[in-house]
């Protein structure tokens, strides 16, 4: 079974209300069987806010503080959670239709 998995960023649909509505859509059972006639498993992931070493530390753990303590989890994702998920989600064919929020409960607030 042929599989398509489609990992947008949450801070990027937060910030273009426009991306939502044909993005969040893409996923649907509908689109799958309209668009993919042949058996096809096809997801998306968002991923929130997941731990980057490329700015300055201090500026870092300041900011990571800050979202931690808003999450339902009370930290930042790591580069493996986002992977874990993606693994997940590649792997398994009978996973079709949905959008999988990688974000430590940020859609819960």
């Amino acid at each position: 079974m042929e599989q398509i998995l489609r990992v947008e960023s949450n801070d990027a649909l937060k910030k273009n209300d426009s991306l939502k509505s044909p993005v969040s859509g893409i996923s649907s059972q509908g689109f799958c069987q309209d668009f993919f006639p042949d058996p096809i498993s096809y997801a998306g992931m968002t991923r929130g806010t997941a731990a980057y070493l490329s700015m300055p530390e201090a500026a870092r753990e300041g900011m990571y503080s800050s979202i931690a303590s808003c999450l339902p989890v009370q930290r930042v994702g790591t580069g493996e959670n986002i992977a874990e998920a993606t693994l997940m989600l590649m792997t398994n064919g009978f996973i079709t239709g949905v959008t999988l929020d990688v974000d430590g409960g940020g859609v819960l607030i």
